[in-house]
């Protein structure tokens, strides 16, 4: 995960180019859920704000880092915070927030709760959990009055949230905590969103290999330009998996030795 630095009034801006009356159905919708105490429309115009998300994020799916549209998954649009039923989390640290037959229904029609994901991301891993170490405040749009829940989750488009980044670190392609005061929001994050999954995990260890190659080539008394800004493409935020990309190239510097250790384990990965 990086973080996604989307300005709330480009968005906001964006979304009228593609939509002119969106707010206003936005808000029509909203009371009705609001009138109701739960979300009860049926109409899904946030898929309609799709391909505004995807450019925004660089085309990348939000949490696992994947090009949207790579391996077969379609664009889709994660609320955050879940608009229907909540189902409780049962892993490495107390879902205090807890399951619940009523979501975040204000937040339904927010765009600021929304999130470009692949539907692995959003239908098998992530779906309708959403932990949080404190209870749950379902009766609010507020930024403040929600922060006070303590979501487990990292939100890689909230400035105010921690950089995803600083939470999550890396030990070659597996996902690890990086900061040990973080640890419990990186191990529930990992979990809930499947980033230690075999899938990703070769998807990033052949990122690895380019990462490696283009580093080695790009070093000594000539460097090679070209490989040079092969380097700097792959650690790019619109590359794939480019966090894990990032720390590994400086591994590359630090401890060269390490990361070819690395390398060696995705090749004899790839042959297996």
């Amino acid at each position: 995960m990086i973080r996604l630095t989307i300005a709330n009034h480009d968005l906001l801006e964006r979304i009228e180019t593609v939509a002119a009356d969106w707010f206003t159905r936005a808000r029509l919708l909203t009371g009705q859920n609001e009138r109701a105490g739960a979300h009860v429309t049926a109409t899904p115009i946030w898929s309609e704000v799709r391909a505004v998300l995807a450019r925004l994020q660089r085309g990348k799916c939000a949490y696992c880092e994947r090009k949207l549209g790579s391996s077969g998954d379609e664009v889709t649009i994660d609320h955050f915070r879940p608009k229907g039923k909540i189902a409780a989390w049962k892993g490495r640290a107390a879902d205090v927030g807890g399951a619940s037959r009523t979501g975040y229904f204000l937040l339904a029609y927010d765009p600021r709760n929304y999130l470009a994901a692949c539907r692995r991301c959003n239908n098998k891993w992530k779906g309708s959990r959403f932990p949080t170490a404190r209870s749950r405040r379902l009766d609010t749009a507020e930024a403040d009055l929600l922060a006070e829940e303590l979501p487990y989750l990292v939100s890689p488009a909230d400035p105010e949230d921690i950089d995803p980044e600083r939470l999550i670190g890396w030990d070659g392609p597996m996902p690890i905590p990086a900061d040990p005061a973080g640890r419990d929001r990186a191990l529930v994050t990992i979990d809930v969103l499947g980033l230690a999954h075999e899938d990703l995990v070769k998807e990033r260890q052949l990122v690895l290999r380019n990462v490696w190659l283009a580093h080695q080539n790009a070093q000594g008394e000539k460097p090679d330009v070209l490989a040079k800004a092969m380097l700097d493409d792959w650690c790019s935020p619109a590359s794939a998996h480019s966090a894990c990309a990032r720390r590994f190239r400086e591994l590359c510097d630090e401890n060269p030795a390490a990361a070819r250790r690395h390398v060696e384990v995705a090749m004899q990965s790839a042959s297996v």
